[in-house]
């Protein structure tokens, strides 16, 4: 009847906030880019070309809110009712020009790349909060209480490079080389250029043993740069005192990192190696690489001196390692006029390590909810970068780690004359999730396994029963213990099924002379997951797909389960 009662359990009436409360979205989007070719010159032996793309992207949002001040939560603050109005915008520029040169002769052919490349990223955001609302009204100028908030960032890079492939031997040998230097303004120099070097060998061997189709080794080397991030050369300083009516600008709150004028991208270096190779008149395939990367100039921060006035600067220094390999194997078991079976399996395995820190071991800024009582990732040398520590009986320890053991994909498909169906099914082994929905039913009493199970009469210790310890167990050594909410995050799902029906060809025509193929496709992605973690979904992260500081389940919409008809036609 529109009178909402006070949530005796918490600050708010979620039913009113609904009812109640506003919040006006517009969102706008527009993006293309464009290409344009020249043919310079061309002879029998020598080609020039001429290529150029560039691109925009435009994104506007615009948020209107209102919180009016009969809302629970509204009336229990000193400043009743509050108006939002925030704006974002973000342009993303690019532009890039290529010549090709192509010389060919016999079987012999060297393929010549340089050309430059320019990048602008700007972004707006700025947002109002008022508080302490006139009656009735909902502007942003009627309030008593205004904080303006602004953030501008922008980002202009240029790169430039020279490349050379060459084609030997009938083309079985391909070497590549190539030299790209670039330019930031996110960089403490934003005039210096940062060379990054590549080369890449592959050979196919003429000498195969029987049912070997072919053969071609491969092994590579580049270097790449990842960049500061926006800001970090930067000391930032606010308006935040008022001396004699003008603005005194310092260093306030939170903006106590001093900036570096020397600081520089993050160097990347990965080699890797491999083989591809095809059996049985290509009815199989086998592809294998191996890689590790090496990459320096983390960009860390440390502790300084109090008396300059900051706690912490930016800093390159240490190293992380990363390696891993990748197997695919594909076969066509069956390949016959009526009955085609494609099968691939692909196998992925990674593993890091903090190989150098020139500061103490940290907790990465942002990730986690305290060593204390929760687990959380911890960078420390010698040790994997992705790894989980927690209490264990008052000792710190290592209970896990993000990175699984492995995964594996596979994928089927099945044509049977005008059918086709098609399956994909994923396999992680391995690696764990910071599990803080289960610790938040538990401490509520509503998890589904709360009460003791039979015979049991007093709690157990985490140790005895984990990891089929019972709610009240769960939270009974909570604090001691933390590994009962760090689980295993090994899942088999069945990650899409489609089934396909081609129209007859006769059918086709009568439809409309112009079609040359129509197909109905009926397919169901997420459908199913094979799972002992007791959440929604163990790839859960609600941290978003990050490198470092995944794998928390705190809450989550559950995942989403959909079903798609579609009707393709081709002309």
């Amino acid at each position: 009847d529109g009178i909402f009662p006070s949530n005796p359990f918490t600050e708010s009436n979620p039913l009113q906030t609904a009812a109640l409360m506003s919040n006006d979205e517009d969102v706008w989007r527009l993006f293309g880019s464009a290409t344009l070719r020249a043919d310079l010159f061309t002879s029998d032996e020598h080609s020039l070309r001429f290529i150029s793309t560039g691109g925009a992207d435009f994104f506007r949002q615009e948020n209107d809110l209102l919180f009016p001040a009969e809302l629970q939560f509204e009336a229990n603050s000193p400043l009743v009712g509050t108006s939002l109005l925030a704006n974002g915008d973000n342009l993303n520029l690019n532009l890039n020009g290529n010549l090709v040169h192509t010389w060919a002769r016999g079987d012999f052919t060297a393929t010549t790349s340089a050309g430059i490349q320019y990048e602008d990223r700007d972004l707006t955001v700025a947002r109002v909060v008022s508080q302490n609302l006139i009656a009735g009204q909902d502007g942003i100028d009627q309030a008593t209480a205004i904080a303006v908030f602004e953030n501008r960032q922008r980002i202009r890079e240029v790169g430039v490079y020279v490349q050379e492939e060459l084609n030997l031997l009938d083309e079985r040998l391909t070497l590549t080389g190539s030299v790209r230097a670039d330019r930031s303004s996110a960089n403490g120099e934003d005039e210096e250029y940062f060379v990054y070097p590549k080369a890449a060998a592959s050979y196919r061997v003429p000498w195969l043993p029987p049912h070997v189709d072919d053969l071609k080794l491969r092994v590579a080397y580049g270097e790449t740069g990842n960049l500061p991030l926006y800001g970090q050369r930067f000391v930032t300083l606010n308006a935040g005192n008022n001396i004699g009516g003008a603005p005194g600008l310092g260093v306030f709150g939170t903006s106590t990192i001093r900036g570096s004028e020397s600081i520089q991208p993050e160097r990347e270096r990965e080699i890797e190696g491999g083989f591809d190779a095809t059996f049985f008149d290509e009815r199989a395939s086998l592809e294998f690489t191996y890689y590790h990367q090496n990459i320096t100039d983390l960009l860390l921060s440390r502790s300084i001196a109090p008396g300059s006035g900051f706690t912490q600067e930016i800093f390159n220094g240490g190293e992380l390692t990363t390696s891993g390999f990748e197997v695919a194997l594909a076969v066509t078991p069956i390949q016959q006029d009526n009955l085609t079976w494609i099968s691939r399996t692909t196998f992925y395995r990674t593993r890091s390590e903090i190989s150098e820190l020139p500061v103490p071991s940290f907790v990465p800024q942002g990730f986690g909810f305290g060593s204390a009582a929760l687990g959380q990732f911890f960078i420390e040398e010698g040790e994997s970068a992705t790894q989980i520590i927690g209490p264990n009986a008052g000792v710190l320890e290592v209970l896990g780690d993000a990175t699984p053991d492995f995964k594996m994909g596979f994928f089927n498909e099945f044509r049977f004359g005008p059918l086709s169906l098609y399956g994909l099914v994923d396999w992680q082994e391995g690696g764990n999730i910071i599990n803080l929905t289960t610790l938040l039913y538990d401490a509520n009493g509503v998890s589904e396994d709360y009460e003791l199970p039979a015979g049991v009469t007093t709690p157990r210790a985490i140790p005895d029963c984990n990891p089929n310890c019972s709610g009240l167990e769960r939270i009974s050594g909570f604090g001691t213990y933390q590994q009962q909410y760090i689980e295993d995050a090994s899942f088999v799902k069945l990650r899409e099924l489609a089934l396909s029906y081609a129209l007859p060809q006769q059918v086709v025509g009568r439809l409309w002379n112009r079609v040359q193929d129509a197909r109905i496709t009926l397919s169901g992605r997420n459908l199913v997951t094979w799972s002992d973690y007791r959440g929604l979904d163990p790839e859960v992260s609600n941290f978003g797909n990050q490198q470092i500081g995944r794998n928390f389940d705190v809450a989550p919409f559950p995942p989403s389960r959909s079903f798609w008809l579609s009707f393709n036609l081709e002309f």
